[in-house]
């Protein structure tokens, strides 16, 4: 009897184990659906959120532009976006011209014979990326100038020291040129010659926008840029001209190129004007068209990073506001974990 009371004993004992494990498993299993639900709400709320502050910033662009033809940091859409209460949540972002850095798709158009001009003449889109890198601190070799050329230029003959696709599929994983378009700044890294030292260096100053957008904002563009447009801009004179813009923005090109020849002490604003364009170089302007919104949503608990890319577009009188590109990440657990 004994034997068996023990032997029942231990048969209650694995069966309540066994039961214990099932609804371990199953309470396990419902807290997985629950978060997992939970994320998924909090996402969908995320890009709601996300939405409506695109079409809160689109509206603001829009105004912007019937008021004015130019485009300065002194203007509301360059201010950043204080906290903003939301429902379960706070909303903090700004936005920021994508053409205040240099455009990278500068060479989709280049022939062998257009690079070989462009080396001969400072005015060009070869020395302005050649000076910005020297001014972020990271001077190009020609090799890598080169290889940037091939990697976008619609032939496959190499230029100079550069490389077209026969080069890089003799590479552990074969890959060919784009001959065409960087579609994102990343895309540097395919590029012979370029690693991720470059591109944290020269990341702050350009950026990758369709090929027609060649021309720089100079009221919103920082020192290194404006540096870039010529040799005889110095940090010196940089600083001078930031100055002289926060005071009083260049409402057209001419009001810039006076403010240069001011600043370089030169008999006029066309001496200037002959210092920075060139030959099919036009590299400046006073308004933009393309912005980045990047915005921070901390949000039941979480913490999402949104960025969309909005293109404002004139057509006549009618003005819009087109989203590119938007992506929307949590990136962390918590706001603790956040912190």
């Amino acid at each position: 009897m004994k034997n068996q009371r023990g032997v029942a004993l231990i048969s209650v004992l694995l069966i309540t184990t066994i039961i214990v494990s099932i609804l371990t498993g199953i309470f396990y299993r419902q807290s997985l659906a629950q978060e997992r639900l939970f994320q998924s709400l909090l996402t969908d709320q995320a890009a709601l959120i996300g939405y409506s502050a695109e079409d809160w910033v689109a509206q603001r662009l829009i105004e912007d532009a019937n008021r004015s033809s130019y485009d300065s940091l002194s203007e509301s859409w360059a201010q950043a976006l204080p906290p903003l209460p939301v429902e379960n949540g706070v909303l903090s972002g700004r936005l920021t011209d994508l053409q205040s850095r240099v455009n990278l798709n500068r060479f989709t158009a280049f022939t062998p014979e257009k690079t070989q001009a462009a080396r001969g003449e400072p005015r060009s889109d070869y020395f302005l990326i050649e000076r910005l890198f020297r001014q972020a601190g990271y001077p190009l070799s020609d090799a890598q100038l080169d290889g940037l050329i091939d990697w976008q230029d619609p032939d496959d003959q190499i230029t100079g020291q550069g490389a077209e696709s026969p080069e890089y599929q003799l590479s552990d994983t074969p890959y060919r040129t784009a001959n065409g378009e960087l579609v994102a700044l990343y895309e540097l890294l395919s590029i012979q010659g370029f690693d991720s030292s470059v591109l944290e260096r020269i990341s702050p100053w350009v950026n990758v926008l369709p090929r027609t957008v060649r021309q720089i904002n100079v009221n919103t563009a920082p020192a290194q840029v404006l540096m870039a447009l010529c040799a005889s801009i110095d940090q010196a004179s940089a600083d001078r001209l930031i100055e002289i813009r926060a005071e009083h923005p260049w409402t057209n090109v001419a009001a810039f190129y006076r403010s240069l020849a001011e600043t370089l002490q030169l008999d006029s604003e066309r001496q200037a004007q002959a210092l920075v364009r060139g030959e099919g170089f036009d590299p400046i302007t006073v308004s933009s068209d393309y912005f980045q919104l990047e915005m921070k949503l901390e949000l039941g608990g979480r913490v999402f990073n949104l960025e969309s890319v909005l293109h404002r577009v004139k057509v006549e009188k009618k003005i819009s506001v087109n989203v590119i590109s938007r992506s929307l990440q949590m990136v962390n657990e918590t706001l603790g974990e956040a912190a």
